[in-house]
């Protein structure tokens, strides 16, 4: 994602395709042969048992590298220890990825999608939270930034941007999983900077795409004229559904600004998909997600301090 799929300005592309040179995979798979033309001869071999690499490949005749064994069984089968089988990974990689890259590339959907970028916002901002890697945080904060700033023109979002040109308005989902990136940033660098600009677009959100009567979100606004009717998705696809990113949007800013409201609105997203839950729940995992939190409550850490720092503390806590 850093290295192919981020626009210098910050925001990530909606995809790559899968064909190069006339057909599906060409970039990413891999035979002995093409391993055999990087690789000195006597590391060919164990590298194409580490990376499943073999003559009948497991896609089209070719391989697509993926490791099944744990790395401390590999290097006991082979003789190494796991430090130096992590040391021939990297040279192994390296080297692949130097021939890999003289290959021609496959093309780059280079729209912008707020959706999407929504969630992969929150994926760096949480990783960065799990490894404290700088990359990741600049990542996140930088993609929210240009969200903000060129997709969203006079408080109202777009859906997409690509090459400066803005699509139409955008969809329930596109605000809702802005709204949950810019939260997961707040709650990874503890900056009030990103929960400032997710309450005014959940208000939005509340405002052009609630639909009272049935308790959930339609997936677009009035403004989508377009449109022969206005669904309200529950069910995940490929990325989860609108309403279930904005039940889990809902929730979160509820808990973090302690307005009750927000909650009460995401319980009745869930309330209202009861029966589905029910019916078919691998097809709702995101709304169980948030069901699960709503019946779990809220989680409270508390670290003492080792000394009374004020005159008011107590060593157990710090009233300053």
């Amino acid at each position: 994602m850093l290295r192919d799929l981020t626009d210098p300005a910050g925001g990530f592309y909606s995809a790559e395709d899968a064909d190069s040179e006339g057909r599906e995979g060409a970039y990413y798979v891999w035979t002995p042969a093409t391993v055999r033309a990087c690789l000195p001869a006597d590391q060919v071999a164990l590298c194409c048992a580490w990376f499943g690499i073999t003559d009948d490949g497991n896609f089209e005749g070719a391989t697509i590298p993926h490791v099944a064994v744990a790395p401390a069984t590999f290097a006991a089968q082979h003789g190494l220890t796991e430090a130096q089988l992590h040391a021939r990974c990297s040279q192994w990689r390296a080297a692949l990825l130097a021939a890999r890259a003289a290959r021609p590339r496959p093309a780059t959907d280079d729209k912008i999608i707020v959706a999407w970028n929504g969630l992969m916002i929150s994926a760096m901002a949480r990783a960065w939270s799990i490894t404290k890697d700088a990359r990741y945080r600049a990542a996140a904060e930088r993609a929210a930034t240009f969200v903000l700033t060129h997709v969203q023109v006079k408080g109202r979002l777009h859906h997409s941007v690509c090459a400066g040109r803005l699509s139409g308005p955008a969809f329930a989902d596109d605000y809702a999983g802005l709204i949950l990136a810019l939260l997961d940033v707040h709650q990874a660098t503890r900056d009030s900077h990103w929960l400032a600009h997710a309450e005014p677009l959940a208000q939005t959100l509340l405002h052009e795409f609630w639909d009272d009567a049935h308790g959930c979100f339609f997936l677009s606004a009035a403004e989508h004229t377009h449109l022969l009717a206005r669904p309200r998705p529950m069910d995940d696809h490929a990325v989860p559904s609108a309403n279930a990113l904005a039940a889990q949007a809902l929730f979160t800013l509820g808990r973090l600004t302690k307005h009750a409201a927000y909650q009460h609105m995401a319980e009745r997203v869930v309330r209202t998909a009861h029966a589905e839950l029910r019916a078919a729940p691998t097809n709702h995992c995101a709304l169980l997600g948030t069901l699960a939190a709503l019946l779990q409550g809220p989680l409270k850490i508390v670290q003492p301090v080792a000394a009374p720092v004020h005159s008011c503390c107590t060593r157990e806590t710090c009233h300053a």
